[in-house]
């Protein structure tokens, strides 16, 4: 027994040492699983924003309800153990705490944000209660990134439309000019609704891949740091609409000559195709 137990320490600090990757869990009830199936013995819960070291995955995707994803090999607070990749999104590098990054945030601007919900928070400054200076929107809906907006101009910030990815003490710019985002495996899907902030129509989409960023020299700052792999617009002049779900992935292309859907575009490997 000694000597299993001796094997098992050794064979996970090796594996341990090599990783370079850590992740932010997505959800609630997240189950550590002893081995990479459904049907495995559950060894521990995860809830969302909990923060695992990634130790290995399972190399391919296993399908489950339709989704395909990797297994996550990951250690979290002395356990190790098996977690579908649809629950987390993985960072580079190890992340703190999301108040550490708002307390950075608020120190940068020189402002103190209100949490309105679980995930959104803001801050108003003006002069009364009919003209503001500005209006700060602060959305922390994508664990492990932090997407903040100023809604009028502010003399030191402008219109403000920022991507930050946490990155251990720092936040890390990787984004700019950007209505919504949705992080999905590797990709950045930005989203583009042009003011139909109530609604599921949007003017434009775009999928950027994080595997594949871009060299220094080639970041405009007005975008972003990851290369391009798709992208898809509206036409006002062909009479052409889009809508997007969110919890689907999918884009419906709505033809108003027609007065009816087109088509429907799933998103798969990076791009939103029939």
């Amino acid at each position: 027994m000694k000597k299993l137990l001796l094997l098992s320490l050794i064979l996970f600090l090796g594996a341990k040492s090599e990783t370079v990757s850590y992740g932010v869990i997505k959800g609630d009830n997240v189950r550590i699983r002893i081995n990479k199936s459904l049907s495995s013995k559950v060894i521990g819960v995860l809830n969302r924003n909990d923060i695992v070291t990634i130790i290995g995955d399972s190399g391919k995707e296993f399908e489950i309800d339709g989704e395909s994803f990797l297994w996550y090999s990951i250690s979290y607070k002395e356990k190790t153990g098996w977690i579908y990749g649809k629950y987390v999104n993985i960072l580079p590098t190890e992340p703190r705490e999301n108040k550490y990054y708002i307390k950075m945030l608020e120190d940068k601007i020189g402002i103190k944000f209100i949490k309105d919900s679980e995930y959104h928070y803001s801050c108003i400054i003006g002069e009364n209660e009919t003209f503001f200076k500005a209006i700060y929107d602060l959305d922390l809906t994508e664990p492990g990134y932090l997407y903040f907006k100023s809604l009028y101009s502010d003399d030191n910030i402008g219109n403000a439309k920022i991507v930050y990815q946490y990155d251990n003490d720092k936040l890390k710019l990787i984004m700019m000019r950007t209505d919504a985002i949705k992080v999905y495996k590797n990709y950045i899907i930005s989203i583009d609704n042009d003011g139909n902030y109530n609604t599921d129509r949007i003017s434009g989409i775009e999928v950027f891949d994080m595997n594949k960023p871009l060299k220094d020299n080639e970041f405009e700052k007005d975008y972003c740091i990851f290369e391009k792999v798709f992208e898809m617009k509206d036409s006002s002049e062909d009479g052409i609409q889009l809508y997007f779900d969110q919890k689907n992935l999918a884009v419906s292309v709505y033809m108003e000559k027609l007065k009816q859907t087109v088509s429907v575009l799933k998103f798969k490997n990076g791009v939103f195709q029939p």
